[in-house]
């Protein structure tokens, strides 16, 4: 299928492809059809060759770790991940990429702090939270679920809900996923919290806490 060239890039750099990585939509299309057709071995030698030609691209950096987690090649996609975060650290989906290849290492904190970060930048890009985003959220929430870090993966569900990312049904099973493992009763009631006294001297650090929960960047919140 052809690419659209005023389709945002595909590395989550938020420049439309037309002012990003123009040149490379004939290999970028190739390696759709190569993976259309399942054939993700090829696409994986095939993104390799481009990237030595072409380095430090984002469009390819992406698509070479998201192949490897597909694939479940996990150390070379960890590999992968952090030769794309280093070349591209404010990239939310490096960061949301590097934070899936610390959830598969058990690190959910650093898991978590990246996708933070990533949300976080994803909010602020031009076109807000993209598909690949809400895919990778998905997968953290599975990951976070398995793994017994299940006031991660709540998290994670309700940012979606409240942000309306991905169908009614995605969100649904997610919820069922994490349920399943066994929701702590502090997250299954919603309580409004008190205001704190005005002259309180933790008051400020408290309403910052809140303000970081409420932009979604739970780890710093916590």
């Amino acid at each position: 299928m052809a690419i659209d060239s005023y389709a945002p890039c595909p590395g989550g750099t938020g420049k439309k492809i037309k002012f990003c990585c123009s040149e490379l939509v004939g290999d970028l299309e190739q390696l759709d059809r190569l993976i259309e057709g399942d054939q993700i071995s090829a696409a994986l030698e095939q993104v390799k060759r481009l990237s030595e030609k072409h380095p430090g691209r984002a469009c390819l950096m992406a698509t070479r770790t998201k192949l490897e987690l597909g694939s479940k090649r996990f150390a070379e996609a960890a590999a992968s991940s952090r030769a794309f975060l280093d070349a591209c650290p404010e990239n939310p989906l490096a960061l949301g990429q590097a934070a899936v290849t610390e959830a598969l290492a058990d690190r959910m904190q650093e898991a978590a702090a990246l996708f933070d970060r990533a949300r976080d930048a994803a909010s602020r890009a031009e076109g807000g939270i993209s598909p690949e985003i809400v895919r990778i959220a998905a997968t953290l929430v599975q990951a976070a679920a398995q793994l017994g870090d299940v006031g991660f993966a709540q998290g994670i569900v309700e940012w979606m809900i409240d942000r309306s990312l991905g169908s009614q049904e995605e969100q649904r099973l997610l919820a069922a996923v994490v349920g399943s493992s066994g929701v702590p009763a502090a997250l299954r009631t919603k309580v409004r919290l008190q205001d704190p006294p005005a002259d309180a001297a933790w008051r400020s650090d408290f309403e910052a806490a809140l303000d970081h929960a409420r932009h979604w960047r739970l780890l710093a919140a916590a």
